[in-house]
C-alpha cells in the first residue's frame, strides 16, 4: 500500500494502520462475519421497532440523513409506510 500527499508517501503511517488492522482480524472470515452480523441484527432492530411503532398508530420521521443511514434503512426495507420522512438542518443535503 502506499499513500501520498502532495506527492510524498507516507508509508509509515499507512504501516502503522495496516499493521492495526491486520492485529484486529481484518483478513479473518470469522470478524468479518460478526460484522454482517452486526448488521444484520442493526437492520432487524430497526425494522421492528418501526413496525412496532405503525403497529401503535405512530408515524415516524428520521433526522440527519448521514451516509451510512441509506444503507442501513434500505436493509431494514423502511418504505414510506415505515417512515414517513426525513428532515436534515443542512439546507445542501435537501433533495
Amino acid at each position: 500500500m502506499a499513500a501520498g500527499r502532495r506527492g510524498v508517501a507516507d508509508s509509515a503511517g499507512i504501516d502503522a494502520v495496516s499493521t492495526a488492522e491486520l492485529a484486529v482480524g481484518v483478513l479473518r472470515s470469522e470478524v468479518i462475519g460478526s460484522l454482517q452480523d452486526s448488521v444484520d441484527r442493526t437492520a432487524s432492530g430497526l425494522r421492528d421497532m418501526l413496525e412496532q411503532q405503525r403497529r401503535e398508530g405512530r408515524t415516524v420521521y428520521g433526522y440527519a440523513a448521514a451516509s451510512r443511514a441509506v444503507s442501513l434503512l434500505r436493509l431494514a426495507g423502511a418504505d414510506a409506510s415505515l417512515l414517513h420522512g426525513i428532515a436534515d438542518a443542512l439546507l445542501d443535503e435537501a433533495g
